[in-house]
């Protein structure tokens, strides 16, 4: 099937410009894999598999000269054995393993090759994904588990052509009408298509890990390797061995053949790709923007728009209203060191959501609300995609709030000063749960980002979304922290609010 989908769909050239760096496997024998340094090669797999505990086989500095001149197959963990057989077998010559062909210990060469990562996946002619392998030594060419629904051979006779056949039946999928019409393209685990043979659709090892997550989207094909059994992915479809029709996706609509569809990538889209990405896991925290570098690079060329630290200049108000989902594990926690501004969703590790930002009717007068005036940032690394430290300066309403409530979840701030009567509760959610950055009874700063009518009663009342912050220093004034996000909402006037409010300019670091 991936070779006869090769040749309909895929170039026979790589995309202009491209050249996959680093070192490439070339399996030259059955007992030996070469590598090489890379000049360009189109016609190449990628193996996609979770590292784990375990550590794999890498490169570094010092062996780089050793694995340039080969590395025999019985060395290799399982994992990696797999992955050469079956490019052998499917009559590719090249084979992509991250962990050798990037130089693990050189900090400047991963952070180039980190954001060169949507070449390689979107020129990948197959991705070859290890679903539920551990780490690289449990390999994906295993006996299935017992738990896997086998299929059954039953013999037939045709009576209408006197012919003899077999049928070939499965038992049905048990529990196939509680999520069929709930399956979603960047969230979707690949228990939800190729089934474990278990009740439960627990995410497979592989879709936990925030790495994989761009490598399953970007890649035109993937073929998937789960313990009962396997599934192909393209842009077009996903098709298990129990499932009788392809299924169609979202993705579908984001890629054409040959990369992302120009102007169908939406406020939405990228929302429910940062919703998807940030609750999965990341081994290294400083790995949060990285990993979704080779994403950010291949929609920038389409969406004619800047990135800055996980935003787009372009959408970069409403981009600022994503919220900590403090319902994952383990809690959000801010980086130990500086890694991008306090306002970047990629400040705080933690599965966030952006229910506020996706909706399509907010405010979209700039002067109404909040205005971006300038942003400033300078990247920290050479990854373009990565981090970095700056600020952005907002013109807008901010008025001074009580946090009146902290025990409630989510908590309660109050419009006033600590001691004002008559003042409005919102609810405020906090960027960082665990170890909080605001107290009971502590003094904080909403910022009024946007609005958009009610649900409820859109003739009587909008409602308000908020950033929540905390003054940088007493000796900056006007410079301020995120420290959340908060929601509310006034009648058929501002007058409720406004006597706490001022129009000011602010800047948010």
């Amino acid at each position: 099937m991936a070779r006869e989908h090769r040749r309909e769909i895929s170039p026979s050239k790589p995309k202009e410009g491209f050249s996959a760096a680093g070192a490439v496997c070339k399996g030259c024998s059955g007992f030996c894999a070469e590598f090489f340094e890379s000049s360009g090669h189109r016609y190449e797999y990628k193996t996609n598999h979770v590292w784990g505990v375990f550590r794999p086989l890498l490169t570094e500095k010092a062996t780089l000269a050793e694995r340039l001149s080969g590395i025999l197959t019985s060395d290799m963990p399982k994992t990696f054995q797999d992955a050469v057989m079956l490019t052998r077998l499917l009559g590719v010559q090249y084979l992509w393993i991250d962990s050798l062909c990037i130089i693990q210990d050189d900090a400047t060469d991963w952070e180039i090759e980190s954001a060169n990562m949507a070449k390689v996946y979107s020129n990948a002619l197959l991705v070859i994904s290890a679903d539920d392998a551990k780490d690289a030594r449990d390999g994906f060419l295993r006996p299935r588990g017992e738990g896997a629904y086998s299929s059954v051979e039953i013999p037939y006779h045709d009576a209408a052509t006197n012919k003899n056949g077999n049928i070939y039946a499965r038992k049905k999928w048990l529990d196939i009408g509680d999520y069929e019409d709930n399956i979603y393209v960047f969230d979707e685990t690949i228990e939800e298509f190729a089934h474990t043979g278990e009740r439960s659709h627990s995410r497979s090892l592989l879709n936990t890990r925030a790495w994989a997550f761009q490598e399953r989207l970007l890649s035109p094909r993937t073929l998937h390797y789960s313990s009962s059994e396997m599934a192909f992915e393209c842009r077009n479809i996903i098709q298990c061995e129990c499932s009788p029709r392809p299924r169609r996706e979202m993705k579908s609509r984001l890629f054409k053949n040959q990369g992302i569809a120009e102007s169908s990538i939406g406020r939405s889209d990228w929302m429910t790709i940062l919703d998807s990405f940030t609750d999965r896991n990341l081994t290294f925290d400083t790995d949060r923007l990285p990993a979704l570098a080779g994403v950010a690079a291949a929609m920038e060329p389409y969406t004619a728009d800047d990135y800055i630290c996980g935003l787009w200049r372009q959408e970069f108000r409403t981009g600022l209203l994503w919220e900590i989902h403090h319902r994952s594990s383990p809690p959000a926690r801010r980086h130990r060191q500086y890694y991008a501004p306090s306002w970047s969703w990629a400040s705080v590790n933690g599965s966030t959501v952006h229910g506020f930002g996706r909706y399509n009717g907010w405010s979209e007068s700039q002067g109404e609300w909040a205005e971006v005036l300038s942003i400033d940032i300078e990247k920290t690394t050479k990854n373009p995609y990565g981090p970095g430290r700056g600020s952005v300066l907002l013109r807008g309403y901010i008025g001074l709030a009580t946090v009146s409530d902290f025990q409630r979840r989510p908590p309660l701030i109050r419009l006033g000063a600590a001691g004002t009567k008559g003042g409005e509760d919102i609810i405020f959610n906090v960027d960082i749960e665990e170890k909080p950055e605001v107290v009971q009874g502590g003094e904080v700063y909403i910022f009024v980002v946007t609005s958009k009518p009610s649900k409820e009663d859109s003739t009587v009342r909008t409602d308000m979304s908020c950033l929540v912050l905390l003054k940088a220093g007493e000796e900056s004034p006007n410079i301020y922290r995120r420290v959340g996000h908060a929601e509310g909402f006034y009648g058929q006037n501002f007058n409720s609010w406004d006597q706490h409010f001022q129009r000011e300019t602010v800047r948010l670091i």
